[in-house]
Order: C-alpha cells, then sequence, then structure tokens
C-alpha cells in the first residue's frame, strides 16, 4: 500500500505481498477507479430519464409527472380550468373538461346552443359531447358525428393463454384479438400478441405507400426509426411502433379533414429499425405535397421531446427518407423534348422573318433601281438636241417628211426657200434632188443622202421633172471631162 493504489479516496489493506481497496460509495473496481451505475436498474418511472451522478441519481420527469422518481401524476385540475360550471377529468399531462349543455370547446367557453343528439352505436350522444373511438376522437355537432380521419391500422392485443386467461381487453369496440403469423418482432417474446380485427375480417389497405416498398411520390414520405435493443421493452413489435404514432394527439389534430395514413414494418436492413410511410389517402386529397411534409415535421417534433411513453423513449435516431432521383428521368425527357420542339418553332420563326425581309430589300431595291433608270433616261431625252450636219438618221427623216396638209407648187417652193435659208447660214450649198455633185477638175466630190420616200400626192405637175432635167443637162456638159 506504500503505492497508493486505492483510487477516489478508498482504503488499502495490505498484507504481505497482496492488497485491498475498499472503496467509497458510487465507487467499485479493485483500484476503486469505475463509477457505480446509480441508474441501474431504472430508477425512474412513468418514462422519466435517469441522469447517473457520483453515489446519486436525478431523474428528469417527463410532461404530466413529478417526484424523485416520476410517479406522481400532476394534476391539471387543480387550476379549475373549465369554466361555466364544465367538471374537470385529470389526465396525463392534461384534462378533459365535460362541458354543459350548450357548450363546448377546450374549456367549455365555445356556446354552440342545444342541438340535436347523436346514436353512437345504441347509446345516445348530445350536442356537443366528445369520446374515444380508437385511435380518433369524435364530437356530436347537432345530430352529426364529426370525427378525425386517422388510419388506425392494426393494434396489437395479448391472445388468450393456455392457462385460460381471457384476451387483454385493449381491442376497440366491435373488434376482437386474432393471431397474426406476420408480427414483425423487435425484441421477442412475441408469440402471445395478436392484432384487432373487425369480427368480418381484415380489409386490405388500397395504398401504394408501404414501408419497403420504395414507392415514393408527392403524397408518401417514408422515415425510419433507429430503437436501442437494450431499451426496448420486450414483446415489442412494429405494429406497436405505429399504433404508438396513431395515438398522437398531434396526429389527430393534422388528420382532420383529410385520411392520413400511417404504416409500419421492420426495415429489413437493421432488426432494431421500424420503416414507417406516413400519407394521405388518394382521391380525397389532392394536393398532399405540402401536408405531408406538415405531418413527417410535426411528428419528428414530437419525438424528439421527453414524453411518457416507454417505447418512443428508447427511440435512438429519426432518419427521414428523401425521394429517389430515379422517377424525375421520366420528366427529363418529356422537358427535353418541349425544349427541342421550342427551339425549332423559333428558329422556322426566324428563318421566315429573314427571308421575308430578304425579299423586300431585293424588291426595294429592284424597285429604286428601276426609278434610277427611268430617271436618267428622261434626263437623256429632256438634255437631247438635234445635231446640226444632218448625220442622225432620226433628225433627217424629222427635217425630210412634210406636212400632209401642205400640198401643191406654193408649198414645195416655200419648202425650198426655207431649205435654201437654212444651207446658207450652214455655209454649204446643197444641190437639190441630186445625190451627185460634180466639179471640173480631176476630183470627184460625193455627198451622201439618205434616200427617202416622197409623201403620197394627188396631183403631179411638169415640175416634178425639173431635177431630172437639170441633172440630164450638166451630165451632158460636163461629159467630155469626167468619167467614172
Amino acid at each position: 500500500c506504500v503505492s497508493g493504489p486505492c483510487l477516489n479516496g478508498g482504503t488499502c489493506i495490505g498484507g504481505g505481498n497482496f492488497y485491498t481497496c475498499i472503496c467509497k460509495d458510487g465507487w467499485e473496481g479493485p483500484t476503486c477507479a469505475q463509477d457505480v451505475d446509480d441508474c441501474n436498474p431504472h430508477p425512474c418511472y412513468n418514462g422519466g430519464q435517469c441522469v447517473d451522478g457520483v453515489n446519486w441519481f436525478r431523474c428528469e420527469c417527463a410532461h404530466g409527472f413529478a417526484g424523485p422518481d416520476c410517479r406522481i401524476n400532476i394534476d391539471e385540475c387543480q387550476s379549475s380550468p373549465c369554466s361555466y360550471g364544465a367538471t374537470c377529468v385529470d389526465e396525463i399531462n392534461g384534462y378533459r373538461c365535460l362541458c354543459p349543455m350548450g357548450r363546448a370547446g377546450p374549456r367549455c367557453q365555445e356556446f354552440i346552443g342545444v342541438g340535436k343528439a347523436c346514436d353512437r352505436s345504441g347509446v345516445q350522444a348530445t350536442h356537443g359531447d366528445r369520446w374515444e373511438d380508437g385511435c380518433n376522437s369524435c364530437q356530436c355537432m347537432n345530430g352529426n358525428i364529426r370525427c378525425t380521419k386517422v388510419h388506425c391500422g392494426h393494434q396489437p392485443c395479448l391472445l388468450q393463454s393456455d392457462s385460460g386467461e381471457s384476451r387483454h381487453p385493449l381491442c376497440p369496440l366491435g373488434q376482437e384479438c386474432v393471431e397474426h403469423h406476420f408480427l414483425s418482432c423487435l425484441r421477442p417474446p412475441c408469440s402471445h400478441l395478436g392484432i384487432c380485427a373487425p369480427r368480418e375480417g381484415l380489409q386490405p389497405i388500397d395504398t401504394r405507400c408501404l414501408p419497403n416498398n420504395g414507392y415514393l411520390d408527392d403524397n408518401c414520405a417514408h422515415v425510419t426509426l433507429v430503437f436501442d435493443s437494450d431499451s426496448v421493452p420486450e414483446g415489442t413489435t412494429a405494429e406497436g411502433v405505429c399504433s404508438e404514432l396513431t395515438y398522437l394527439p398531434i396526429t389527430r389534430t393534422l388528420a382532420k379533414d383529410h385520411t392520413l395514413s400511417i404504416l409500419c414494418d421492420q426495415s429489413p436492413s437493421s432488426q432494431n429499425a421500424v420503416k414507417v410511410a406516413m400519407s394521405y389517402e388518394q382521391n380525397t386529397f389532392v394536393d398532399g405535397r405540402a401536408q405531408i411534409q406538415d405531418v413527417v415535421r410535426s411528428i419528428i417534433d414530437v419525438l424528439s421531446k421527453p414524453h411518457n411513453s416507454t417505447l418512443l423513449l428508447a427511440l435512438k435516431e429519426v432518419r427521414v427518407d428523401t425521394q429517389d432521383p430515379g422517377p424525375q428521368v421520366g420528366y427529363l425527357i418529356p422537358l427535353l423534348c418541349v425544349l427541342f420542339v421550342v427551339l425549332w418553332i423559333s428558329c422556322f420563326i426566324i428563318c421566315v422573318w429573314w427571308f421575308r425581309r430578304r425579299r423586300k430589300a431585293r424588291q426595294r431595291e429592284d424597285t429604286q433601281m428601276e426609278e434610277s433608270i427611268n430617271n436618267q433616261r428622261g434626263t437623256l431625252l429632256s438634255t437631247r438636241t438635234p445635231r446640226k450636219d444632218n448625220t442622225d438618221p432620226l433628225q433627217e427623216n424629222k427635217n425630210l417628211l412634210y406636212p400632209l396638209d401642205r400640198v401643191g407648187d406654193g408649198a414645195e417652193r416655200e419648202e425650198e426657200e426655207e431649205e435654201g435659208d437654212e444651207e446658207s447660214d450652214r455655209g454649204l450649198v446643197l444641190h437639190k434632188c441630186s445625190s451627185l455633185a460634180f466639179t471640173k477638175g480631176d476630183a470627184v466630190y460625193t455627198i451622201p443622202t439618205t434616200a427617202q420616200s416622197q409623201p403620197n400626192r394627188t396631183h403631179y405637175s411638169s415640175k416634178d421633172n425639173r431635177c431630172k432635167n437639170n441633172v440630164n443637162e450638166r451630165l451632158g456638159e460636163h461629159m467630155k471631162d469626167h468619167y467614172v
């Protein structure tokens, strides 16, 4: 003991080559190094959580309980919450008010008047009465029964044993406990358990949202609950987990208008995990995506808080399964097809617009070119003057044409005089009616003229042959001097 082997205030007793440590309260082991687990075996009741210390423990009680070991049920009726003479009934972490006739509400604060009574399976219920029907809550409202819409599923129950014990009266009215060969047992033994079923037999569930089929859509959510195998009570089944979820008050609140289905099965990947499928029934709720997300969020929020259920206190982890991206491929292909069609139509419209614009531009260019050509042609015609040398055939034709109304000798003389005046002005003397002019000498001069058809005349005189006579005379005079 000289080396002080005993820890945490332990007393060492030596004898020869051996020693023994006498530990203080709360410590154990050969050298008093191990802390005694004061929370073993589970000193806290009603779902309280035990906190271990050195030679002490503390119980953190669930809502509605108090005391060192959480055995005391808090009486919520001490504050007299019910009004108008209603009777308060204490419950675990809550209360219930039995309202007088004409009153309703959690504290009987609502005046509903005197209404008709309801027939509840042969029992008359007055207007405003509330009662439990399995996992749902019902109320009589002026002769009509209004209940929440939670699919309770198959509630577990105790089968009759060989010793002749009667079945545990856990099944609702009108149901009985029957044997089920496919119970998912989380912690054995489970052979003494059955499920509550109607006397006419089990009805199949018409839904695609099942725990282990991998189906996910906008109205189907999957949650995986992982439990601590050492803390799970014996005889726990997956159906028992589902029953705990359907009896939560928040579940009833979420199923006031539409039927909510919660189905459970043991996970194939782990024996301590339970797959939970949550969905609203089809044909009763079209847009359930946002609502089913609210259900998952609300239930997970409740499970994360302390409560008085021993089974749910053994919950260690909650996982939310996300939607498989595989089905989204079915939406990708139509989307790409739509985009391709829109792109093709856009290209077609752009091409048509471009060709039309091109055609209009060509039409404008052709019109401008034609106008330019016409303008140039008009300018040339307006600025063109007759040539003075009479070499232009058109101008010659104009000069040689005779007016039709000028017929006779007087008109011819006038024309000859006018032509003579013009020739004298130009400095040229031309011999009329002759295409050849001869001079004395060796040179021969010719003046080409264009043959013109004479205008049609009705009468001819002897003067018409004057040009012929003159030519013959001159040829005779100069015949001696010239030859061709």
